[in-house]
């Protein structure tokens, strides 16, 4: 049996955001290190003593960020493919289908960015 369009692009789109944020999470590491000014790769203090800085340690946290982007994946995805296909049946250029389509999937999506936003905001406020 064939996966309904909206579960293919959903599942789609999740695995390409799941890929993306796998992908470049150490180099966002990275970078957010270098500009707070500590060392890239900084050596671990264990119940044994100082470890070497290993390449695992960039990723660490990349799972939660991971499933962070899953809502926001669901949501544009759903939104775009919903809008697309709502679109398509008037008689407009297939690149403006596109365009309002996406626009329609940032829109809804902006919903979990704002709520990341203000939890982020009270975590920052209450410190």
């Amino acid at each position: 049996p064939r996966m309904h369009p909206i579960a293919t692009e959903i599942t789609a789109g999740i695995t390409a955001g799941a890929a993306k944020t796998l992908a470049f999470y150490p180099l966002d590491t990275l970078v957010t290190r270098r500009e707070v000014g500590r060392p890239l790769l900084v050596p671990r203090e264990t119940l044994e003593g100082a470890r070497p800085a290993a390449i695992r340690d960039v990723y660490a946290g990349s799972v939660l960020a991971t499933l962070g982007m899953l809502p926001y994946a669901l949501l544009f995805h759903t939104a775009f493919y919903l809008c697309e296909a709502a679109l398509a049946r008037f008689a407009i250029s297939a690149a403006l289908v596109k365009v309002c389509a996406g626009t329609c999937g940032a829109v809804a999506a902006a919903a979990v960015g704002g709520c990341e936003w203000a939890a982020a905001m009270r975590r920052r406020t209450s410190a």
